[in-house]
């Protein structure tokens, strides 16, 4: 289905919610059970078409982006090689290798410059700044923690050193000019340190394909690469452990979230509207000017379902997403609310239901360098080509009380 086909579905489906939501809006029985489904079905076909749009304007925008990047390269055998920039030639040969093309001794020669050892033995060589910068474009568009989170690439050093307020100082005394008022003792300063830790991917293609395909190799690598890379990441910032990986939201420790910013539900296998009340009301003002909420779209349908004495959804009286079908961004007590398939979503006693809070206070460090590993024999076997990808990132939350965090009886 194309996206307009998409887009005037989402409105029918959206209309027709609305619909029924409005046929018993302020009437205190509820829904009967056959309208209650249609209504529920309705929700769920507007979710599913929202996700449909968003994943084909991304993949129209990476196609956007090979299509310019391959009308940059100049034909083959064109005589104006002393003329190309060092970029272009970097560009051309990467592109060229993966397609298993024969290199030019003047590719070859910019090549070297980033190989440990010649591609024909199966070396590896760094990605070309250019194609490497768009590989994080492409996880900043599909990991939400890493659009929102404050991304600090590191150049040289090992670790990022974040200094952080732990303790805050006591209030200045009241005093007259000429004294200076009590010592200070309670401020305490630390140090959050962040040190990338190894990701990496294995794509194996067909040299068949590659020979004969009209594909574009190069995007469908990247495409692949750029999305296991995300899911890996979403994950590890969501509910990574801090060993070898990053530190998680969802994830109590006092290297990061602990429990004193949780807020426990009045129930141990449901959430009510007084729990995500108190979520949010458990930050400070400041944080909550750019506080928002993420949590697995099966916690979203749960306050979706929520309801008032009188049978009516709270969600659509200005509780929930977007009070209402009316095209508005979803919101959950005026805060955006964001899903990730990847949140926790088991409403069982002990587990996270959902977590706001001002995610630029989680910091993401990456090493600057993507390496690709050709691995042009590994696979002769099988006919195949093999291509790994590196890269080094770490993760954590450097300001506990920025977030707020839902967790079950």
């Amino acid at each position: 289905m194309q996206i307009t086909q998409l887009k005037s579905e989402l409105a029918r489906t959206m209309r027709e919610a609305e619909e029924i939501r409005l046929k018993y809006d302020g009437r205190s029985k509820e829904m009967p059970g056959d309208e209650l489904e249609r209504w529920e079905r309705a929700i769920d076909d507007c979710d599913r078409y929202k996700k449909q749009i968003e994943a084909l304007e991304k993949q129209t925008a990476l196609e956007g982006w090979s299509r310019k990047t391959r009308e940059e390269i100049p034909i083959a055998g064109r005589n104006d090689a002393p003329g190309r920039d060092r970029a272009t030639l970097e560009r051309k040969a990467f592109q060229k290798l993966l397609s298993l093309q024969a290199l030019t001794p003047e590719e070859n020669a910019v090549l070297k410059a980033y190989q440990a050892d010649d591609p024909a033995s199966g070396g590896f060589f760094v990605a070309p700044q250019e194609i490497a910068r768009e590989v994080v474009t492409l996880l900043k568009d599909l990991v939400f923690v890493r659009s929102k989170a404050t991304v600090i690439p590191l150049e040289r050093s090992e670790s990022l050193g974040v200094a952080a307020i732990d303790v805050d100082p006591g209030d200045p005394d009241w005093t007259t000019e000429l004294r200076s008022g009590n010592e200070e003792l309670t401020l305490q300063a630390g140090k959050r340190e962040l040190k990338p830790n190894a990701i990496a991917r294995l794509v194996k293609l067909s040299k068949r394909l590659i020979r004969q395909s009209t594909v574009d190799v190069e995007s469908l690598w990247l495409d692949r690469i750029a999305y296991k890379f995300s899911v890996a990441e979403e994950k590890a910032f969501l509910t990574g452990d801090g060993f070898e990986k990053p530190l998680g939201v969802f994830v109590a420790s006092s290297n990061g979230i602990g429990t004193g910013r949780d807020v426990t539900a009045a129930n141990n296998n449901k959430v009510v509207a007084d729990d995500f009340i108190a979520v949010k009301y458990k930050l400070k003002a400041g944080y909550r000017a750019k506080a928002e909420w993420l949590m697995h779209r099966d916690v979203v349908k749960a306050a979706r379902l929520l309801k008032d004495s009188n049978g009516n959804y709270l969600w659509a009286t200005g509780y929930g997403p977007g009070q209402g079908f009316q095209g508005t961004p979803d919101t959950l007590l005026g805060l955006p609310v964001n899903e990730s398939e990847y949140a926790p979503n088991t409403f069982t006693t002990g587990l996270y239901m959902a977590i706001v809070g001002d995610f630029s206070k989680y910091v993401i460090a990456d090493a600057m360098d993507m390496q690709v590993q050709v691995l042009q024999e590994m696979y002769a076997l099988t006919n195949q080509m093999g291509y790994v990808c590196h890269k080094e990132t770490d993760g954590q939350p450097v300001l506990e009380e920025a977030f707020s965090r839902l967790v079950l009886a």
